[in-house]
């Protein structure tokens, strides 16, 4: 079993990889800007990387998926927070 951590995971592919990951008994934490109730489901915005950094601090993970990304007329991603966010892996 591995910790995985899937950013985007209400979005159209990380709904379904999360199916497949929870099938095959990974420990998961999910991570997207939608409402959702679960104890292992954060709300955030990959744009705001100390949202992400937060995750980060609170857990340990073997895999990262990043199937975030931005609003189709809402694009609000900064240079700085990309970079932030590149160097946190």
């Amino acid at each position: 079993m591995k910790k995985v951590l899937l950013l985007g995971a209400r979005g159209t592919v990380g709904t379904s990889l999360v199916e497949t990951l929870e099938r095959r008994g990974h420990s998961l934490t999910m991570a997207d800007r939608g409402l959702y109730s679960a104890p292992n489901y954060y709300k955030c915005d990959i744009s705001h990387y100390r949202q992400i950094e937060r995750i980060f601090l609170e857990h340990e993970f073997d895999y990262v998926y990043n199937l975030g990304s931005a609003a189709a007329g809402a694009i609000s991603l900064q240079v700085d927070s990309l970079f932030l966010i590149r160097s946190l892996w």
